[in-house]
């Protein structure tokens, strides 16, 4: 599962929360529509909601090929 902290969730993994998706609305002005999208394509993807360590570190590098992304990934990972 995603993050290093193992916590018991109040909801499923593949379902966005009002307060989700607010979070997520404010801290990256993006619409509730394109939230949604954007977490309907994460779900065609990871199904069950959870992505790997590994699945992150991949999918970083196809969006920056030629970046050094383990430090960035390895971070975002603990912390999410």
């Amino acid at each position: 599962m995603m993050g290093s902290r193992k916590s018991k969730l109040n909801y499923s993994p593949t379902e966005l929360t009002f307060e989700q998706i607010n979070d997520i609305s404010q801290q990256t002005n993006l619409t509730e529509h394109e939230i949604r999208c954007r977490h309907s394509v994460f779900l065609e993807q990871y199904p069950d909601g959870i992505i790997s360590r590994q699945q992150l570190y991949d999918s970083l590098h196809e969006v920056w090929p030629e970046g050094h992304v383990d430090k960035f990934a390895s971070h975002l990972f603990d912390i999410l």
